[in-house]
């Protein structure tokens, strides 16, 4: 009988051992159709084995994979989580900014208020009327000037004089800025330089015209006549 040899596979020490018996019982038995089965079913289970090996080679590749897979979304977590974080604690430095932005910004409301306040009380305050009385050395300095009649007080830094000839010009005190009228404290004004011009005789030093063609001038009351 013609030997069927199964060597130089993978083979281990088990199919070597079942390769030998099978044929030794070809030898023995000399039926050749139950040994070429044998060798068959032997070559299917070799076949199976290494298809088992091929698979196993497969999914340890596949389970380093999976590994490497989730290694790589734990950084990912990681690294959002730390963004995460730093956006939290911009977010916290931003509120402390627009905090202390709003104090800052209470404290100059605050301080706005207290000046518009001290203008206001300021503006209530009736400045001083420069209009002087003249002396009797002046008096005799202005003997041969003439005087005018106040006819009106327009505001408090104007008023309407009348001369000899009954000419009437407006004059503008100089150096005296009053309120205009409607604002705080013009009346004031106004009645502060009635009381001391109105009806009485002045003495007028011009200096210039404003743009109104006011005459812009210093007065002086002049004495009253003996």
């Amino acid at each position: 009988m013609r030997s069927h040899n199964l060597e130089g596979g993978p083979w281990n020490s088990n199919y070597q051992q079942l390769f030998k018996h099978i044929n030794s019982q070809c030898h023995i038995h000399n039926d050749i159709p139950a040994a070429m089965q044998a060798l068959a079913t032997l070559r299917a289970a070799r076949d199976l084995q290494n298809s088992s090996e091929a698979l196993r080679d497969q999914l340890g590749q596949l389970t380093r994979r999976t590994h490497e897979a989730v290694d790589s979304v734990k950084c990912t977590i990681k690294a959002v989580d730390g963004v995460t974080d730093a956006l939290r604690k911009a977010a916290s430095s931003s509120a402390q900014a627009a905090k202390h932005f709003l104090v800052a910004e209470c404290v100059l409301a605050a301080l706005t208020a207290g000046l518009m306040i001290f203008a206001g009380v300021q503006a209530f305050r009736p400045p001083q009327i420069n209009v002087t009385v003249a002396e009797p050395s002046l008096a005799q300095a202005h003997s041969l000037e003439p005087t005018y009649l106040v006819r009106r007080v327009i505001d408090g830094d104007t008023i309407e004089i009348v001369d000899a000839g009954g000419i009437r010009t407006r004059v503008r005190l100089r150096d005296v800025d009053a309120p205009e009228i409607g604002e705080p404290g013009s009346q004031a004004m106004k009645e502060q330089l009635e009381a001391r011009l109105l009806g009485n005789r002045v003495f007028v030093t011009p200096h210039a015209r404003d743009a109104y063609g006011r005459l812009i001038a210093d007065v002086e009351l002049a004495p009253p006549k003996r």
